[in-house]
């Protein structure tokens, strides 16, 4: 038996211990309470707090999801090449990621309203183009480093569903403090204006608590599985030659896109809803506390128990989805 035969031998016999699936799985909740004041407020603090008309915002955001859909794959592509000079191949893009993602996102939510209406609809572009890219660096890698913390594919569907209840947890409890942070330190003292400056404070806040949970990722995994020393190179045209000849992978890729476009999509809506419509903004915390409760439960629980009542990997999705797609259309 090869030297590599014998390290992949030894990867797939790897069994993680819980401290080790919450060592990387508690990454995603420093992501996405970070990432979600992208993802829920920020059209509403461009349009309300800015002034930008919506459609432009909307413009923006079309642009940038397809831009985004374009951008994966090179980053991607770019961290499986990278060099592991002894502290891993994906850990630095998680952490240099984290940290500039975590900036652009400040930056964007420093924007003045004093400015003048075109440079504001630059630097617009300009930071969430620069969000994107940032937020792709630190996720793609840190996707990846599931398949190299172990070769067993039991322990990587534990690895991905500790990751999901954080990732639920880290978004809902953002939408729980947000408002009340946003109230707070706007200063004003009515317990319902908003403010600029109330937007900024708050988005600090959470990436000081966030933050240091992906660089504790970063430094504590360890990535044991190591690829074939003389591993063969697709060119990325290749790659998107033969993704666009597998059906299965453009089904995989549509489904993707359907959960991303509608779990995002309701983030920006509530908050538009309960803000603009219900002249409640207080609402969001309480529906963010609802789908906090949810999020633990569904992945905690009732995910196991679908899955051990249906038996088949494809019925179980089906079902929690179409479940999930008829309360979005109730709700």
């Amino acid at each position: 038996m090869s030297n590599i035969e014998k390290q992949a031998e030894l990867a797939t016999n790897i069994k993680l211990s819980f401290r080790q699936r919450l060592d990387y799985s508690i990454s995603e909740f420093g992501y996405n309470s970070i990432y979600y004041w992208i993802s829920a407020f920020m059209a509403v603090f461009l349009t309300d707090q800015m002034g930008i008309a919506a459609g432009a915002v909307s413009f923006l955001t079309l642009f940038v999801r397809i831009f985004d859909g374009i951008n994966d794959p090179i980053i991607g592509s770019m961290a499986d090449r990278s060099v592991d000079k002894g502290k891993g191949k994906y850990k630095p893009w998680v952490r240099w990621g984290a940290l500039a993602m975590s900036l652009s996102i400040i930056a964007l939510f420093a924007m003045q309203a004093s400015w003048s209406y075109t440079f504001k609809m630059i630097y617009m572009w300009v930071t969430y183009l620069l969000v994107t890219i940032f937020s792709t660096c630190c996720n793609m890698p840190f996707g990846a480093l599931n398949g190299v913390l172990t070769s067993d594919s039991g322990e990587r569907a534990k690895l991905s569903g500790l990751r999901m209840v954080f990732a639920n947890v880290g978004a809902s409890w953002a939408g729980l403090i947000a408002v009340p942070l946003i109230v707070f330190f706007s200063g004003v003292g009515d317990g319902t204006t908003q403010t600029p400056r109330g937007y900024l404070l708050a988005v600090i806040v959470c990436v000081v608590i966030g933050l240091p949970t992906l660089f504790w990722s970063s430094y504590k995994v360890k990535e044991v599985v190591k690829p074939p020393k003389h591993q063969v190179k697709i060119p990325m045209k290749k790659q998107f030659a033969a993704f666009f000849q597998n059906k299965y992978a453009i089904i995989i890729a549509l489904s993707f896109f359907m959960i991303g476009f509608c779990a995002y999509g309701k983030m920006t809506v509530m908050v538009f809803y309960f803000t603009c419509v219900c002249n409640n903004a207080a609402l969001v915390s309480i529906a963010a506390t609802l789908g906090l409760v949810a999020a633990i439960v569904g992945s905690g629980f009732v995910g196991s128990w679908v899955f051990s009542w249906l038996k088949n990997k494809g019925t179980c999705l089906i079902f929690c989805y179409g479940l999930s797609g008829l309360f979005a259309v109730i709700g």
